[in-house]
């Protein structure tokens, strides 16, 4: 026993395998997430309307856009990790009776379960609009999203038919937007989890509110709020001053 080597047992493989996973789906690298603003997203939008637009794509690659177009506003405006946002079941998003607000539950994730829910509230017409419209190109694509599709954010992989029984990557759906600001010519190295960073800091220079805090960055805990938004905000300050050009007579 004392010669062989713990870091092989399959209990500390099961772990490290289960770790990367969770990297890759939190999008988190050791260092913290560049900060990205939720309006971030308006430089993006007139990119793929025209996208949207053009009529002669083809209806499984318009579904593509529509997809990720949704997904980015829902990272940008809720603060909450990608990979959750990937899981959100079908049946969990309600649409109140005015039709300008929807409830979205999450019961699979880093900070939700069956027994303790995370439910928020989505008021964003631009968002709400893009789910109507990515509805309609589910349908058009043979796909119904109110029957038989458990996921919203199902798999779509280049190439082929829509996987609409698994839910779609997180780290896919990154690629994807990393890709789009690259052909903008405005990739930084920012990552989809730069909102849930990016959300808190701007929150907290309007207010301390804990609960503020806590809906812009998608955490369920005061303790979260208070590490995490403090780390945001420190590692921006940092940033701001190693970019500030340096004083020539000191």
């Amino acid at each position: 026993m004392g010669r062989s080597n713990p870091g092989n047992s399959r209990l500390v493989s099961v772990h490290v395998n289960w770790l990367a996973k969770e990297l890759g789906e939190s999008l988190v690298l050791p260092l913290q997430a560049a900060p990205l603003p939720a309006n971030f997203v308006h430089l993006l939008e007139s990119h793929i309307f025209a996208q949207l637009s053009n009529p002669l794509l083809p209806p499984l690659v318009r579904l593509h856009w529509c997809q990720l177009w949704c997904f980015i506003l829902l990272v940008g405006i809720s603060g909450h990790h990608p990979g959750n946002l990937t899981c959100i079941c079908t049946p969990s998003i309600t649409w109140l009776p005015d039709r300008k607000c929807i409830i979205i539950t999450l019961i699979t994730g880093k900070t939700a379960t069956v027994s303790k829910p995370d439910r928020f509230v989505v008021d964003h017409p631009p968002l709400l609009t893009a789910l109507r419209l990515y509805a309609r190109d589910c349908a058009w694509n043979g796909i119904d999203l109110a029957e038989g599709t458990p996921y919203i954010f199902f798999k779509l992989t280049e190439h082929k038919l829509p996987e609409k029984h698994i839910p779609g990557s997180a780290q896919n759906l990154n690629a994807a937007f990393q890709q789009t600001l690259k052909s903008m010519g405005i990739f930084e190295g920012k990552t989809l989890y730069s909102f849930c960073v990016g959300n808190p800091i701007t929150t907290a220079m309007n207010t301390p509110d804990p609960a503020a805090l806590s809906a812009a960055g998608g955490w369920r805990s005061d303790a979260s709020v208070l590490r995490y938004s403090q780390v945001a905000i420190v590692a921006a300050a940092a940033e701001a001053y190693a970019e500030a050009p340096t004083d020539a007579v000191r």
